[in-house]
């Protein structure tokens, strides 16, 4: 199943960024870069997709980012889909009290309202930004605990899971690059909480990659080796590698579509299969995490 919102693009669902197929990836298969050294591929669930942004990484014109969203879940909750995860963020928006919050709002009722769970990414900090710090001396994690670096709208919304990034590996591709964080720790783009009236945000974690420090040019860049191996939109390479929060979160999403497939394969005393709520389900996920020893 697949729909266009986006008014530009009304009748196309191609994802010209290479953003969208790599989340898609991971929501189904969770780790691709230990599906192919077991060579077995099997998807978690059925996969609905939805596009909210054009090529240039935009809502249409006069469009409304909360009233897309609420189109785009109830849309999609009549085909069924019961769990949906948003990696597109408000870049212009870190959370601050004072900012409108007429999208987290938005998803929070609808949560409530059609019992479905929403996972959204904390958002990056940009290459840009985190040079800027470096350059400056601001040193890690410092420069995570400033205002500029906390959640982006709406991951400050309270009845959804907002899921952050650790490093999964520290290992590198060439001999020039230094690993800029170890496994474990969380990566040096991911951004922090707390949400409203300072709840835990992000509540969970999962692998989303690293950066790696350049001495000769001292400054900070991607490395392959560290970086998450996903699906590509490029039917010639079929996998890419990249970084971001948008490719942590769907990770827990894949976790939500095991969990749900095993509890609705429980037959209650009435003879109906168990139907369990969206707040079950954060439930089970948040308190089957585990403190990596990289974050303590």
């Amino acid at each position: 199943m697949e729909k266009s919102f986006n008014k530009n693009v009304p009748n196309s669902t191609t994802d010209e960024v290479n953003h969208g197929t790599g989340v898609a990836g991971l929501a189904i298969y969770q780790d691709l870069g230990g599906k192919l050294t077991a060579t077995t591929f099997s998807p978690s669930a059925w996969l609905a997709n939805a596009r909210i942004l054009d090529k240039n990484e935009e809502l249409g014109a006069g469009q409304l980012f909360a009233k897309v969203l609420e189109d785009a879940i109830r849309h999609f909750h009549k085909q069924g889909c019961r769990i949906f995860n948003l990696c597109v963020c408000d870049r212009d928006k870190p959370y601050q009290s004072r900012n409108p919050l007429d999208v987290a709002e938005m998803l929070d009722s609808l949560a409530l309202e059609l019992d479905v769970l929403i996972i959204v990414s904390a958002g990056n900090l940009q290459l840009t930004e985190i040079n800027h710090h470096h350059t400056n001396g601001t040193k890690y994690p410092d420069f995570l605990r400033l205002p500029e670096s906390r959640i982006l709208d709406p991951a400050q919304a309270v009845n959804v899971l907002t899921i952050g990034s650790i490093a999964g590996t520290h290992r590198l591709v060439g001999s020039n690059h230094q690993p800029f964080v170890f496994k474990g720790q969380p990566s040096p783009f991911t951004r922090s909480g707390p949400g409203i009236n300072d709840f835990i945000k992000p509540e969970l974690v999962e692998d989303g990659g690293n950066l790696a420090r350049d001495p000769g040019l001292k400054r900070i860049a991607q490395n392959a080796g560290c970086n998450v191996i996903t699906t590509s939109n490029d039917l010639g390479k079929l996998l890419y590698r990249t970084f971001g929060t948008s490719f942590a979160a769907p990770r827990v999403a894949f976790l939500a579509a095991k969990a749900m497939e095993y509890l609705t394969g429980i037959t209650m005393a009435n003879g109906q299969s168990l139907k369990p709520s969206a707040n079950l389900l954060r439930a089970l996920l948040v308190n089957s995490a585990t403190v990596d020893d990289g974050c303590v």
